[in-house]
């Protein structure tokens, strides 16, 4: 995952073409919906240059990759080279990659205009990485480990309802994006990114 750099032979380069134009970019500040949202599936399949998202990508606060929380599915498509079949009523959507279903889940809010494209759903939060946080932040860290990398949580929600006793879900909040972290028996079971008012969606879909 990390370059280095160092006694390599200088290389001439002969480019074979122009760049390919950045991704167009959409983002949306809708507040978020009251009640549950269903749980669905998205398929994405690899285009012939590849995916830019794999279960190797970290998760950053804002998101995965490419793909940021506020961004349109569409964008997150177009960002990621993926391609998604949108949850009709939006909520978890499993994401498979080149055919292969994989661990990353994003959760979609879907767009309240009535008989608007699917595609307009907005990607609040994802979990499913499974490398380290572009902090350092991992699954199978004790909660102390994980706040020496995050710092202290700005918000911490008893989820022992869910997931017995000691269950905490640890909100690490940030310039308007946040990590959320599931821990259990001193251990971290579950990392999610995204929107902060979202990230308990994300961890209900691996609930």
């Amino acid at each position: 995952m990390w370059a280095t750099d160092g006694g390599r032979p200088a290389v001439t380069t002969v480019p074979t073409g122009p760049p390919a134009p950045a991704p167009p970019s959409s983002v949306v500040t809708t507040p978020k919906a009251a009640g549950s949202r269903p749980a669905t599936s998205v398929t994405s399949t690899a285009v012939p240059d590849g995916t830019a998202i794999s279960v190797l990508t970290p998760l950053s606060r804002h998101g995965i990759g490419p793909i940021t929380a506020g961004m349109t599915l569409r964008a997150a498509q177009d960002a990621a080279r993926i391609t998604v079949t949108p949850p009709p009523g939006g909520g978890c959507t499993a994401v498979s990659l080149d055919g292969v279903e994989s661990t990353i889940v994003l959760v979609v809010e879907p767009p309240s205009a009535a008989g608007a494209d699917p595609m307009d759903g907005v990607v609040r939060a994802v979990t499913g990485s499974v490398n380290p946080t572009d902090e350092g932040a991992m699954i199978g860290q004790s909660r102390d480990e994980l706040v020496a990398a995050l710092g202290q949580p700005t918000e911490t929600v008893d989820r022992s309802s869910v997931f017995g006793p000691g269950a905490d879900f640890l909100v690490f909040e940030a310039g308007g994006y946040a990590y959320g972290a599931l821990v259990l028996d001193d251990m971290v079971i579950g990392l999610h990114s995204g929107d902060p008012g979202w990230l308990d969606d994300a961890d209900d879909c691996v609930a």
